[in-house]
């Protein structure tokens, strides 16, 4: 399991990652660190910190909003790159 979209939340960094602490404790695998739409690159790079002190995987594009219209998983970046060779997929 994946928290796509955190900054939707709309928690201060704190609680934020108080709730992906306790997440993480439930069973959390990754966070989504890039979303182009969603993501401010200051958001980015608070995400990836968290994700790589509490290890976490880092994802990007890999939540399916429009399927079936893509068959392939995460979008070309090096985010969905690290992601899907930690997973074992390919596109």
């Amino acid at each position: 399991p994946v928290l796509a979209h955190p900054s939707t939340l709309r928690l201060p960094d704190r609680e934020l990652e108080d709730v992906i602490i306790d997440l993480k404790e439930r069973g959390l695998r990754g966070i989504e660190t890039l979303n182009t739409s969603k993501t401010t690159s200051e958001q980015q790079a608070f995400y990836t910190d968290i994700a790589r002190r509490h290890g976490l995987m880092t994802t990007s594009g890999t939540d399916f909003h429009n399927f079936p219209n893509y068959t392939d998983i995460g979008v070309e970046n090096n985010v969905s790159d690290e992601f899907l060779g930690k997973v074992g997929g390919r596109r």
